[in-house]
């Protein structure tokens, strides 16, 4: 089983690549390859060809259209450029796992034959989208999701996108792959593998605070 753990893009507020933030002295991409090395599972890390702050892991290079800073580009070549034609996993380079959501991650894939995204219900960040954080996604069917990319694209390129100034995001995704529209914001537990635990995206500095707090107390 292949996972494939993206890397790609710098953010406003970090000056290094978010997958190799430390929480606990480790970093977010080699807690993630730790954990799923309890499973049988092939992580390769996922980054641009410029980027050589991954070189020492087992790595895939991919261009990556989208520009985090200046918000330009297609956010779904983030999938796009990694070609897999068999059932697979994507996981973000910047989120902390727990050991819970890698298990029930692993659980997942094998359970289902759907494309099924991998989110939590609530956000740690209040100025997150209501719906909660995205943290992968279950590819088991990967013709359809490449689909569905694609007409994320085109429905950008038409303006028919409201959220996330523009950008066809995870929750786009969702919408066109469970056959919604694009700019209604539903998820349903059905369609989704819901982690309510500390799992969280890495947004900001101040949340490595939090999680080290929250995993001591």
């Amino acid at each position: 089983m292949k996972v494939f753990i993206l890397c790609g893009g710098y953010y406003r507020n970090f000056n290094y690549p978010k997958a190799l933030t430390k929480i606990n002295e480790e970093a977010l991409v080699d807690r993630t390859i730790r954990l799923l090395s309890m499973y049988e599972a092939e992580p390769i890390v996922c980054c641009n060809p410029e980027e050589t702050a991954f070189d020492d892991y087992h790595l895939f290079r991919a261009k990556f259209t989208f520009d985090y800073l200046n918000q330009t580009g297609y956010y779904l070549d983030a999938f796009d450029a990694v070609p897999c034609e068999d059932p697979h996993i994507f996981l973000f380079g910047d989120v902390y796992y727990t050991e819970d959501a890698i298990s029930k991650i692993m659980d997942g894939f094998h359970s289902t034959d759907r494309n099924i995204f991998i989110c939590n219900r609530y956000p740690f960040n209040p100025q997150h989208l209501r719906q909660g954080e995205p943290f992968g996604w279950i590819v088991k069917d990967p013709e359809e999701f490449r689909w569905a990319i694609k007409l994320g694209k085109r429905f950008q390129d038409r303006g028919l996108i409201d959220h996330a100034r523009g950008i066809p995001s995870n929750w786009e995704l969702y919408h066109i792959i469970n056959g919604m529209g694009v700019n209604e914001f539903n998820l349903s537990e059905d369609d989704c593998l819901v982690i309510d635990d500390l799992t969280i995206d890495v947004d900001d500095p101040r949340v490595i605070e939090i999680i080290e707090k929250r995993i001591k107390g």
